[in-house]
């Protein structure tokens, strides 16, 4: 009985950080979203290059690839820690030196934290979906705030290399720029 007051505690509050995420993206202008969007992208590339404790991005999960079973949702909340602990690290960066890198380090880390979260159980999916949404409203400006954070040029395999939206959560759309069907790098994965 412990253990399932816990869970629905634990639920309820996963639901309310979601719910105020969502609330912030609600009333974001399409510029703004763009950035976060572009901020997700510089995250998820960073942990894929430097895994937290060794600890695989979980395209998997996000993707629909593997079914949110209980040792994958364990896995997800272990994942999360990870996240939040590297977020809190990344915070106390920019907030002792001003880094601005640091701070977008911390936008993009927010929007896996909470996608993840919407995974942990089923009532908390279209919470994730819904935040996905939001996001992709600000996809046009997205090849410009990616340029601008990642020092990259705009041809279309520097872009490939960011462009990442998870096909469990996110609405189906074509990427804001033009994709080369032959080139691996242009679809969006690693």
């Amino acid at each position: 009985m412990f253990k399932k007051m816990i869970s629905g505690w634990s639920k309820k509050k996963l639901a309310e950080s979601l719910a105020q995420y969502e609330e912030f993206l609600q009333v974001g202008r399409p510029e703004e979203l763009g950035g976060i969007l572009a901020a997700s992208s510089m995250a998820r590339r960073t942990l894929i290059a430097k895994p937290p404790s060794g600890a695989e991005f979980p395209h998997d999960l996000l993707d629909g690839e593997r079914s949110l079973d209980s040792s994958a949702i364990t896995a997800l909340a272990s994942y999360n820690m990870l996240l939040i602990q590297n977020l809190q690290q990344v915070q106390e960066i920019s907030k002792r030196t001003g880094n601005p890198s640091a701070a977008l380090l911390a936008s993009g880390l927010t929007v896996w934290i909470m996608s993840i979260r919407s995974l942990q159980a089923p009532e908390l999916l279209s919470n994730g979906r819904r935040i996905w949404s939001h996001l992709v409203r600000g996809s046009e400006y997205w090849v410009d705030a990616i340029i601008t954070m990642s020092n990259t040029n705009s041809s279309h395999a520097d872009l490939g290399q960011y462009w990442y939206l998870p096909k469990f959560l996110a609405p189906d759309i074509s990427p804001p720029f033009q994709v080369d069907a032959n080139d691996p790098l242009c679809q969006g994965e690693e």
